[in-house]
């Protein structure tokens, strides 16, 4: 796998996979990233913003996603005001079936590529004086549940609806009820310069913390025998509400691919975490793809899960740990493993023949052996 990605020249800056609660592989090609380095989530932030939803529903801030959005905001005069955006329910802003008129896909990010006037509507968002009362003053374009469109503003409205029923800013409510439970410390979330914290991009995390969110989820809501969020958030997050392309569905802020049973968060640039229940499988991406299609679902699909032979967790001991993880996932070890070695002997370092070491502190994701 690893030589695969090398062959190709694509841009991974880390990968890391856990099986059966243990991190089995973990990679930096690119030199200018290790275990303690940040990187930026891009839209995986949508998904860390969907999970502080459900846990303020699950701490009585908000009572439910039926809940009227315009109730969250009721000093707003809100323009093209109809009985469609009044209608307009928090389960339409997680399922990005607002019905506001919405484009953020024609044009990129980066546009206006001479065009004083940035035409893609997020970037209209983030350069307006008051982004809340940007998203809420758009028209509407559909009736509230009957269209999915792209649409980073219920994000961030989601963010400001956190704010507004917690009375903490939003990295505050996440570093309390999310960060500091699954252990996560260094992160950065980028902040409007009129407030809220963005809830649909802007948010920095090492690797091993974006896999948390994704263990997290695989193990419904649990994190060390406590409940962090409900199952049943877990199952409505990752249920394909709607399905924007044919093997491609949408729930909660996070993507579904319900032909081979994986959910995922997914970034610009190619930022993932891919959660495989059937496998008891976690595998994060970081990367710099500029151009071009991402390729980490087709590596998911054609090393990892192909790989994952064995449905028995790892036990207590090291010989029988390390023999699990050949016999789990072979292939891509095997590949990875030789990659590694040449790297290190083109380096001039010794490599060490303890094989903890050698694959990268193969150990518990949440520090403690997973039980059965």
């Amino acid at each position: 796998m690893m030589e695969y990605i090398d062959e190709r020249g694509f841009a991974i800056d880390s990968v890391i996979i856990i099986r059966n609660g243990y991190i089995v592989l973990e990679e930096y090609p690119n030199p200018r990233y290790n275990q303690g380095t940040l990187h930026e989530l891009y839209s995986v932030t949508k998904s860390f913003t969907s999970t502080l939803i459900g846990i303020s529903i699950q701490q009585g801030f908000i009572e439910s996603t039926n809940q009227k959005v315009l109730d969250f905001f009721p000093e707003k005069t809100i323009a093209n005001l109809d009985a469609r955006k009044q209608s307009m329910a928090l389960e339409h802003l997680l399922t990005m079936t607002a019905g506001l008129e919405w484009d953020e896909w024609t044009y990129p990010y980066m546009d206006p590529q001479g065009n004083p006037d940035y035409r893609n509507t997020y970037i209209q968002m983030i350069l307006s004086l008051d982004s809340i009362q940007f998203v809420l003053d758009r028209p509407m374009a559909h009736d509230p549940g009957t269209h999915w469109a792209y649409n980073s503003g219920a994000s961030h409205l989601l963010s400001a609806i956190i704010e507004r029923t917690t009375q903490h800013t939003t990295l505050d409510f996440a570093r309390e009820f999310l960060f500091k439970p699954l252990g996560i410390g260094e992160v950065t979330w980028n902040q409007h310069p009129q407030g809220p914290y963005y809830g649909g991009h802007g948010l920095y995390l090492k690797p091993r913390d974006m896999a948390k969110l994704g263990y997290l989820y695989l193990k419904n809501g649990t994190w060390d025998g406590k409940q962090i969020v409900s199952p049943e958030w877990v199952a409505k997050s990752t249920e394909t509400h709607s399905r924007p392309w044919k093997d491609t569905g949408y729930g909660y802020q996070w993507w579904t691919s319900p032909t081979i049973g994986v959910y995922e968060a997914s970034g610009l640039y190619g930022q993932q975490i891919l959660v495989a229940p059937d496998y008891d499988m976690v595998v994060v991406f970081t990367a710099t793809i500029r151009t071009g299609s991402n390729p980490e679902l087709e590596i998911m699909q054609r090393f990892i899960l192909p790989a994952a032979i064995d449905d028995t967790a790892p036990t207590s001991g090291v010989d029988t740990l390390v023999a699990s993880i050949l016999i789990v996932l072979l292939a891509p070890l095997v590949l990875a493993g030789a990659y590694w070695l040449v790297r290190k002997r083109r380096a001039g370092m010794k490599v060490t023949a303890n094989p903890h070491l050698a694959w990268g502190d193969v150990r518990p994701i949440n520090g403690s052996p997973t039980k059965r």
